[in-house]
């Protein structure tokens, strides 16, 4: 048995034609949509960026901040160290006071 083909009209291709079209039209504003939710996810990602780039900013000015106290620290300490190099050592001013206070007893300016 062979099928009868069926026709096709000008009127059956109008009707495939809008249903084409607003299968497009549907499929587009399914599409608009997805794009316009990634532009929100990607502001939302922006505006964290931006966040974290101010955060990086105060971090990077606080770091600077601890060198140059931390270089002012080291001058410091170089200073107190050339102070110290002029002064004599504990145990020798101990050895000295003995000293003297032997010499002192020998002239009797001391009493024992």
């Amino acid at each position: 048995m062979l099928k009868k083909e069926k026709e096709i009209t000008i009127k059956d291709l109008d009707k495939s034609i809008e249903s084409i079209a607003k299968t497009v039209d549907s499929l587009a504003m399914i599409t608009k949509k997805g794009f316009d939710s990634v532009d929100k996810k990607f502001d939302k990602v922006d505006k964290r960026f931006d966040s974290v780039d101010k955060r990086f900013g105060k971090i990077d000015r606080e770091v600077s901040s601890l060198k140059i106290g931390q270089g002012h620290l080291l001058n410091d300490m170089e200073e107190v160290k050339d102070s110290l190099k002029n002064l004599a050592p504990y145990y020798e001013l101990k050895a000295l006071q003995k000293r003297i206070e032997k010499i002192e007893l020998k002239l009797g300016l001391k009493g024992s």
